[in-house]
């Protein structure tokens, strides 16, 4: 079976699956390998290849399935608290521009 360490690095090997429950919403970024990932409620099923990324846009449980070998890292789509005023809204353009692209 897969596992994942205190910095939220997964890692399967080939045929193997890890479920896995979403409590804060998440980004998923495929370092290694070939993935399958589907989430509770969703009808989508996404296959993410070394270099590809999403985001876990459902509370729940996703599933994790390797096709090949793989490592997954999952991080926290926290936004830092401190933003320079100028900055803001650009940061805000960013994140809205990067959700729609994985909704």
């Amino acid at each position: 079976m897969g596992f994942k360490d205190k910095r939220g690095r997964v890692v399967l090997q080939q045929g193997q699956v890890m479920r896995l429950g979403n409590g804060n919403l998440q980004h998923l970024i495929c370092r290694e390998g070939t993935i399958w990932v589907t989430q509770d409620g969703d009808v989508r099923d996404v296959i993410l290849n070394a270099g590809q990324c999403m985001m876990l846009d459902r509370s729940g449980v996703f599933v994790l399935s390797a096709f090949t070998p793989a490592q997954v890292v999952l991080r926290d789509r926290a936004v830092p608290l401190k933003v320079h005023r100028g900055l803001a809204p650009l940061v805000r353009r960013i994140l809205e521009f990067s959700q729609a692209i994985f909704a």
